[in-house]
């Protein structure tokens, strides 16, 4: 279970950066409240976004620009985190789930539209 989900999550992260989706399922599939589940993904992203920028800022990939580009846009996503929470705190848990999920199904669809639309 958990470890399989891992190692998903690791090898697409590496692969592309974008590892979120599979420990997203893992979390709004099992049985946590979505409450539970909400703080378990703060709490992942947290960790492993920190991790990834210390791992990119050692071998020396974030310039001033990647700093300068995350200072302008901390506060939209600033706005964002505090637009979701008070959505959540009025949703009900199974809305919660659907709207979590639908989310990400056109996060995803968005990521692959990219190669479906590619002219070889």
């Amino acid at each position: 279970g958990a470890c399989g989900v891992g190692a998903l999550t690791g090898l697409i992260n590496g692969a592309s950066a974008n590892g979120g989706p599979p420990v997203i399922l893992f979390f709004l599939s099992g049985p946590s409240s979505a409450a539970v589940s909400r703080a378990s993904l703060i709490a992942f992203f947290l960790f492993t976004d920190v991790l990834a920028a210390l791992v990119y800022w050692g071998y020396g990939l974030m310039p001033g620009r990647v700093l300068w580009l995350t200072a302008v846009m901390l506060p939209c996503v600033g706005l964002g985190i505090w637009l979701g929470s008070r959505w959540f705190r009025r949703v009900d848990e199974a809305r919660f789930r659907r709207v979590v999920l639908a989310l990400l199904l056109l996060i995803s669809l968005a990521g692959l539209l990219p190669s479906l639309l590619k002219a070889d």
